[in-house]
């Protein structure tokens, strides 16, 4: 999707319309990470669109990624690490390869860490590796030194206008 049609869709739609559009959980990322790291060249394009002031000039900082699942492989895992080969790539030198995955565990959505080099926190709080942690509307979720915030559809276009509002993405 192009990256000025979903910016104009989080303006211009009021949230159910935005969560009927755009189905699908989002991480927004808030900072950290370690600086930029290139993935690997599979031919893999990750779904990440980067905000834009006015639909001109630079993007900001933050990514968007949306939480999809792209790969054939277990298919109720959402995969999520520094490897062009997962679902969401986050392009930060301390994320691992294979990170953590994200998914729907009783009907809730849940993050694993996969024993990631450097550790998952939910909230502050550290993850033990390959144990679920339920997640709600607007946690933060730390991969690594790398910030996101998990956002469901619903509330995503009043979350989005703030962050950017604070100039935080």
């Amino acid at each position: 999707m192009p990256i000025f049609d979903f910016w104009s869709g989080v303006r211009d739609l009021e949230p159910a319309a935005f969560a009927q559009r755009y189905p699908d959980p989002f991480l927004i990322e808030l900072g950290g990470g370690g600086g930029a790291a290139s993935a690997p060249g599979t031919g893999h394009t990750p779904t990440t669109v980067r905000p834009n002031a006015a639909g001109g000039g630079p993007p900001a900082p933050g990514r968007v990624h949306a939480v999809v699942k792209r790969q054939a492989e277990r298919p109720e895992q959402i995969l999520v690490g520094r490897s062009a080969l997962n679902d969401v790539v986050l392009l930060a030198r301390d994320v691992s390869k294979a990170h953590a995955w994200l998914g729907l565990l009783d009907r809730a959505w849940v993050v694993v860490d996969l024993a990631s080099s450097y550790g998952t926190t939910v909230d502050g709080k550290r993850l033990a590796p390959h144990t679920p942690e339920r997640l709600r509307s607007g946690a933060t979720i730390a991969f690594s030194s790398l910030q996101t915030l998990f956002v469901l559809p619903i509330d995503f276009p009043d979350t989005a206008r703030g962050l950017l509002e604070a100039g935080r993405i």
